[in-house]
């Protein structure tokens, strides 16, 4: 049987020991279901338990990232029908962009930032890279909020209690019931450390090895941050 949204609210009023919810209560609905939405939010990102895949082509080498996303496990770029894994190891600062003015190599570095509000990818290298294709493998957060008696967390049903307990901790601290509230973090805590512990055991986390050639000094004119 499924462990729904109305089972997460329930289970709230339960440790809050409290089940009045009307407009005048302590803790509306409204505030819970916040709450409750809030925490399913921390919870992916603590855990990283919630994984998802972007497929698409780079728009003039720009990679928009995700709405949900927390963080990059891996990008794939294919130029001319060569895969290339580019990872963490491949990014450059926008500070040290003038280095790189001159990289023309279709194994794309990149740089990270934000234009209007949404956060991007921006690769550098070839002008293959305008338009090559990309699958972005990525940890998420929930972008829809539950909201349906009969809604389900994306997360796995055996860990959906997790956020119910980091919900009453939150409320508790409001009344100053500080000991309940931190008993109640404290299983918080222990079902998120079984769900890490659970989601790295579902994919393979190591890179190859690769030698520091020292690619990044690119023009030999560039001297001691002076530029060109």
């Amino acid at each position: 049987m499924a462990y729904t949204f109305l089972d997460q609210q329930n289970f709230l009023s339960s440790l809050l020991g409290d089940s009045n919810v009307d407009a005048s209560s302590q803790w509306p609905t409204a505030q819970r279901q916040t709450e409750l939405n809030h925490a399913e939010k921390q919870f992916a990102r603590d855990t990283k338990i919630l994984m998802e895949t972007a497929t698409g082509t780079a728009s003039s080498k720009v990679i928009t990232i995700p709405t949900g996303w927390i963080e990059t496990f891996v990008m794939h770029v294919t130029v001319s029908s060569t895969l290339y894994k580019v990872t963490g190891d491949r990014e450059i600062s926008i500070k040290d962009l003038e280095r790189w003015n001159t990289y023309s190599g279709d194994f794309p570095y990149y740089w990270f930032w934000a234009s209007s509000g949404t956060r991007q990818y921006t690769l550098v290298g070839s002008s293959n890279l305008s338009s090559a294709a990309y699958s972005l493998y990525y940890f998420e957060q929930p972008t829809t909020a539950l909201s349906g008696d009969t809604d389900e967390s994306l997360i796995p049903e055996e860990y959906r209690q997790a956020p119910v307990f980091k919900t009453a901790s939150n409320l508790l601290l409001q009344t100053g019931q500080y000991s309940r509230s931190g008993a109640l973090l404290q299983a918080y805590d222990r079902l998120m450390v079984q769900a890490r512990d659970e989601a790295r055991k579902w994919y393979l986390d190591y890179e190859a090895p690769r030698p520091d050639m020292n690619i990044a000094d690119i023009t030999p004119q560039d001297m001691q941050g002076q530029g060109y």
